[in-house]
């Protein structure tokens, strides 16, 4: 009787654990692809981003780039483009939203399109270039690239296009408790989510998380890379800054 109360009791608290998990975001768990490292610079950055995934750029001719028009995630992907150099690597057209960046043109030549409002007939342009073996790459704002959430634009490709884009979403993060409430995306789980970013914004979150306590140079870049979905991943970067003792302290407090 009683190691059957105990298999029960273990089996409530398993499927308990494994609803939070699942409710948070956290699984499936994220593959990581670059490491958390320092950068001196943007470009710097975008040059690991193209050699780590280096095969993954290769086998997929759409690209899916969202970015929130901060400088740095404006370089890094000048930068990356900059680095595909080679023919099977090389993206021949390139769209552009315009909420994705004020100046579209800062990328190089490109058709200016709101995905959203022209999304039947960008996709249907999107099939036609990919069916002709064309690369192709589509900025969007941050909150449109991630094919973990539903209802995005590389998710509605996905479903109503028949489309197998790769995703890469550019977005700052928390390096200590302390800047958790200035990540732009929230942390909001499942049933509460009323933006439809909430994933994203825990796939954020907890990447900074699980860092907090490994220190980097400061007055540097520091940046990561996850995949977090069959074809999407994470790219976090943000500048480390100095703190002060008393912060530092904070933050070690909190982190107990």
């Amino acid at each position: 009787m009683m190691k059957k109360a105990f298999i029960a009791a273990m089996t409530i608290l398993l499927l308990i654990g494994i609803g939070f998990m699942v409710q948070f975001g956290l699984r499936p768990r994220p593959i990581k692809k670059i490491s958390l490292s320092s950068f001196d610079t943007a470009g710097v950055m975008a040059n690991s981003i193209a050699l780590r995934l280096r095969e993954e750029i290769k086998a997929n001719p759409l690209l899916i780039v969202g970015l929130s028009a901060a400088t740095e995630q404006i370089e890094i992907v000048q930068s990356l483009f900059a680095a595909l150099k080679e023919p099977e690597m090389k993206y021949e057209s390139l769209v552009v939203d315009p909420h994705a960046v004020s100046d579209p043109m800062v990328f190089g030549l490109a058709d200016v399109v709101d995905v959203d409002r022209n999304f039947v007939q960008l996709g249907d342009t999107l099939k036609a270039a990919i069916q002709a073996n064309k690369r192709v790459v589509v900025i969007v704002p941050t909150v449109f690239s991630p094919q973990i959430q539903e209802g995005t634009f590389a998710d509605r490709l996905k479903k109503q296009f028949g489309l197998s884009p790769m995703s890469l979403t550019l977005s700052v993060f928390a390096r200590r408790r302390d800047q958790e409430a200035k990540i732009p995306i929230a942390c909001v789980v499942p049933g509460v989510d009323k933006s439809g970013t909430g994933k994203l914004g825990c796939q954020i979150l907890q990447a900074g998380r699980l860092h907090y306590r490994k220190k980097m140079p400061l007055d540097k870049y520091t940046g990561l890379v996850n995949q977090i979905g069959m074809k999407d991943y994470l790219v976090l970067f943000t500048k480390e800054t100095p703190t002060d003792e008393a912060s530092n302290e904070i933050g070690k407090t909190l982190e107990k």
